[in-house]
This record gives C-alpha cells, sequence and structure tokens, in this order.
C-alpha cells in the first residue's frame, strides 16, 4: 500500500514525483532481479576478457547462452509454472511458502547445472555457479525465520567477488564491474525499500550475507 504523501498539500508536485519513483523502483527491481544478475557476471566474465579461460570466441557465446538459460530461464519458467499448478500464490513472492519455492528450486537447478556442465565450464565459471547454488540455499533457509532482501543480497555477492578478484590481481580491470556491482547493490536497496517490499534489516541483512558470500566465492576462486 502507498504510504500517504505529507507534502501533497504544499507541493502539488509530490504525487506525480511519487508516482515515477515508484515506477522507477519497479523497472530497477525488473533489471536487477537475483536471476538476472548472474548473466550480467557471466556475460563480464565470458567476453570480458578479465580471467585466463582460453575459449574461442565462438565457445565464449554458446557458454554464455548456456548459463543464461540456467540462470534466469529455467528459474523464472519454474516459476510461471508452479504459479499456474497453484504450488505459487504470487508472483512477487510475497508468501514465504512462494519464496520458498523459488529460492529451493534456482537453488536446485543451479546445483544441478554446475553437476552437469562441470567438464565443459572453466573452472572460475564452475565455482562461481556452485557458490551462488549455495547462497540460493542458504537464502531459502534462512527465510524460514526471517525474510532478507534477495535483490541486496545476490547484488552484494558480486560486490564481494569482484573486490576479492580485484585485491587479489590488483589489476585496473576489475575496477568497471566492482563499480558496477556497487552501483546495482545501492540501486537494488533503494528500489527494495522505495516499493515496501523490504525494511531496511531485511536489506542490510540480504547485503551482509550476499557480500559475505561473494568474498568465499572470490578466495575459493583464486
Amino acid at each position: 500500500m502507498d504510504q500517504p504523501q505529507s507534502t501533497v498539500t504544499r507541493d502539488p508536485d509530490g504525487p506525480a514525483a511519487s508516482f515515477a519513483g515508484r515506477q522507477w523502483a519497479l523497472a530497477l527491481s525488473v533489471v536487477l532481479h537475483p536471476t538476472l544478475l548472474p548473466c550480467y557476471a557471466f556475460a563480464g566474465l565470458l567476453l570480458g576478457q578479465w580471467l585466463p579461460m582460453g575459449l574461442r570466441p565462438d565457445f565464449r557465446l554458446a557458454l554464455l547462452g548456456v548459463l543464461s538459460v540456467v540462470a534466469f530461464v529455467l528459474p523464472a519458467t519454474l516459476v510461471w509454472l508452479g504459479y499456474f499448478l497453484g504450488l505459487v500464490t504470487d508472483l512477487q513472492l510475497r508468501p514465504k511458502a512462494d519464496r520458498l519455492f523459488a529460492l529451493l528450486a534456482t537453488a536446485a537447478i543451479y546445483a544441478g547445472a554446475a553437476w552437469a556442465l562441470q567438464v565443459a565450464l572453466p573452472l572460475y565459471l564452475w565455482r562461481l555457479l556452485v557458490g551462488l547454488a549455495a547462497l540460493a540455499a542458504v537464502n531459502a533457509g534462512i527465510n524460514f525465520v526471517y525474510r532478507i532482501s534477495g535483490h541486496a543480497c545476490a547484488s552484494a555477492a558480486f560486490v564481494g567477488y569482484f573486490a576479492t578478484m580485484a585485491w587479489a590481481s590488483a589489476a585496473l580491470v576489475w575496477l568497471p564491474p566492482l563499480v558496477g556491482a556497487i552501483l546495482a547493490t545501492g540501486l537494488a536497496s533503494w528500489a527494495r525499500l522505495s516499493l515496501g517490499a523490504h525494511q531496511t534489516g531485511q536489506v542490510i541483512w540480504g547485503s551482509g550475507l550476499g557480500l559475505l558470500a561473494g568474498v568465499a566465492v572470490g578466495l575459493w576462486s583464486l
């Protein structure tokens, strides 16, 4: 429910600005969805020449397509299927049971893909995919007792990951993705708070969990 605007009588543009802000927040929530962020990261890792993978350009594109299907298309399809079958009641995943279904399904898809693609994926990408599966599973476990922001968690995880890679390599090439991840975390957190989807504590705890997970995966990848 929209919060009452305290400045309506003093600022005629207040309601319009509030509506525009909510539209931006909704758009950012979609663009920075937790299942889309891995696609952006995989695209950067495969096409940005940041890591020595020794892969042909055509094979990099093929891997990016496969990983995008795994990271986004399959989880989204499963949630939609669950909705039509009555296993999910709200596509925004506000009820706890819906969130648990989506998180556990995502964790299972990521883990299954990591097992199936362990021979084809470069070690860096395989470990990142395993880390994402573990993060989704841990997030599901935490949501049994306390709801955290999945948007903040996912974006902060890439802050931790890219920060660790930048620290270990001392290479400026890691600064653009790190800055992008920091901006994504700030924008995603603002969007979820603006929409009333989360409280401040849920965003902070989500960011903290994601940051720790990203650092752990980064250290594991070195």
